[in-house]
C-alpha cells in the first residue's frame, strides 16, 4: 500500500524572483500573509519608540485537518538551490479511511486526495502554486507478514535487530522497530516494526489530546476490535523511497508522470510499480534471512551457541566445555519446568549465574522466562518473511473512497 507521500509543489513564476538560474529562487514570504498560511518571525524586536516588529518571517509546519486525520503543509520561500515550493506530507490512507493499518494502492486516489484538501482548506495558496509541476519527494511503500502469534512476532523483531550482510545492517533498534540505512539517507530507508503495538500507542495518543471531543472519530475507527485484532502478529515491511532513488531507476518523479508510469507498468506487467518497488528496495534485506530461524531452541543449536560463548582452551590443547555444559542442563530445567518453578528451587546465586551465561550467549530474558511455552515455535525466517503481496487486506476490505466531503475535525497531528 500507499502509506505516506511528500508531494513539493512549486510556486508560480509570478511569486518568484529568479537566483542564480531558472530552477533556483526567493520569494517574498510576505506575500503568504494575504493566504491561509501561518506566518510567524524568528525575530521580535522593540524600537526605541515602542513598536514592536517581527522579522526573518517563515511559515512554520501546520496540520491541515481532514475528517479523521490531517495533512502537513509547509512553504519554503529561500531554499538552497531550489525553486520555492510547498510542502506537503500526508498518509493517504488516513486521509480516506481513518487508519493505515492497510490500505489502497491507487496513486492518483492518494494524490488527489491531498491535493483536493490542500485546495478546498488552503483555496489562496494554492492559486499561488504551479500543480502541473509538482514531484514527489519520497513515497512509503509498506506491505505486512502476518505471524501466527504475537509472541512470534516480538522475536523476528530482535532476530533482525542483528542482522548484518554486506552494506545492509540495522542501524538503530527499539523493543518494536528495526532501521536499516542512515536516517538522512537521500536514496531510501527501510522500516521494519509491529503495528500492533503502534497502534495501541496511536489510539493512546489520540486518547490523551482528546479534550474536546475532535479525535472521537478517529479514536472509534483505529479502536475497532477487528482491527486491532488484525494487527496481531503484523509485521511492517515499510521503505521510504526518496526522489534520487526513483530518478536513478529511470522512473518519473513528477506528480503526474509518475502516475502515468504506475499505470502503464501495471498494465504490461500485470504487478503494480509499488510492490516492485517494494520488493527491490527489500532484496538485501530478505536476502539476510536465507537459512536462519527464528527462535531456534533446538537443543543441538542451544549448546552450539552455549560452547562458542563459554568454552575456553585448556593447556593440553583440548577444549573445557563445562561452563556451557552446566549452563545447558540449566536451559533444558527450565525449557522442562518453567522459569518461575526453576527460580523457586534454586539458590540465588547459582540461578543469576546461570541465566547470566544463557543470557551473555545470545538468549533474551523474555524468552527464557516464556520458554516452557514456545519451545516448540521454530519458524524458519525465509518462511516467516515470505512476501504474499497479493494478500495484504482482511476480507471485508473495500477500496477507500474520498473524504473531502465529510466533516472535518477540529485539529489532528
Amino acid at each position: 500500500m500507499i502509506d505516506r507521500l511528500v508531494i513539493h509543489i512549486p510556486f508560480l513564476d509570478t511569486y518568484v524572483v529568479n537566483g542564480n538560474g531558472e530552477d533556483t529562487g526567493i520569494m517574498d514570504v510576505a506575500q503568504l500573509l494575504n493566504t491561509e498560511a501561518t506566518v510567524a518571525g524568528r525575530t521580535v524586536n522593540r524600537t526605541s519608540d515602542g513598536k514592536v516588529t517581527v522579522e526573518d518571517l517563515y511559515h512554520p509546519y501546520e496540520s491541515i485537518p481532514s475528517w479523521a486525520s490531517g495533512m502537513a503543509v509547509k512553504s519554503f520561500t529561500r531554499p538552497m538551490n531550489s525553486w520555492p515550493y510547498v510542502e506537503l506530507k500526508a498518509s493517504p490512507a488516513k486521509l480516506l479511511q481513518g487508519h493505515n493499518v492497510y490500505g489502497t494502492e491507487d496513486y492518483k486516489k492518494c494524490v488527489y486526495e491531498m491535493l483536493g484538501l490542500l485546495a478546498i482548506s488552503f483555496p489562496k495558496l494554492n492559486t499561488m502554486l504551479d500543480v502541473q509541476t509538482a514531484h514527489i519527494s519520497s513515497i512509503d511503500v509498506t506491505y505486512s507478514v502476518k505471524a501466527a502469534s504475537q509472541q512470534i512476532a516480538d522475536q523476528f523483531i530482535k532476530y533482525c535487530a542483528s542482522l548484518r550482510s554486506g552494506q545492509t545492517k540495522s542501524r538503530e533498534q527499539y523493543p518494536t522497530t528495526v532501521y536499516f540505512g542512515k536516517r538522512d539517507s537521500r536514496h531510501k530507508r527501510l522500516k521494519i516494526y509491529l503495528k500492533h503495538y503502534e497502534l495501541k500507542n496511536y489510539i493512546s495518543e489520540l486518547k490523551k489530546k482528546n479534550i474536546d471531543g475532535e479525535y472521537d472519530e478517529a479514536i472509534a475507527i483505529n479502536s475497532s476490535q477487528d482491527l486491532i485484532e488484525y494487527t496481531r502478529g503484523l509485521i511492517r515491511f515499510e521503505a521510504t523511497i526518496r526522489k534520487r532513488w526513483l530518478s536513478d531507476r529511470a522512473i518519473p518523479v513528477g506528480l503526474i508522470e509518475l502516475g502515468n508510469f504506475a499505470k502503464k507498468y501495471s498494465e504490461e506487467n500485470a504487478k503494480s510499480l509499488w510492490k516492485q518497488l517494494h520488493e527491490e528496495a527489500f532484496k538485501d534485506v530478505f536476502k539476510t534471512f536465507e537459512g536462519g530461524q527464528v527462535m531456534d531452541y533446538s537443543d543441538d543449536h542451544v549448546l552450539d551457541i552455549l560452547k562458542a560463548k563459554h568454552s575456553k582452551p585448556r593447556k593440553n590443547g583440548s577444549m573445557n566445555h563445562s561452563v556451557a555444559l552446566r549452563a545447558f542442563r540449566f536451559y533444558r530445567s527450565i525449557a522442562s519446568e518453567g522459569y518461575d518453578e526453576i527460580q523457586a528451587t534454586t539458590p540465588s546465586s547459582t540461578f543469576y549465574r546461570q541465566i547470566g551465561h544463557l543470557k551473555d550467549a545470545g538468549i533474551p530474558l523474555a524468552n527464557l522466562q516464556n520458554l516452557h511455552k514456545i519451545k516448540s515455535n521454530v519458524v524458519p525466517v525465509i518462511q516467516l518473511i515470505k512476501m504474499d503481496y497479493e494478500n495484504q487486506h482482511p476480507a471485508i476490505y473495500q477500496e477507500p473512497v474520498s473524504g473531502l466531503n465529510r466533516p472535518k475535525l477540529s485539529l489532528v497531528s
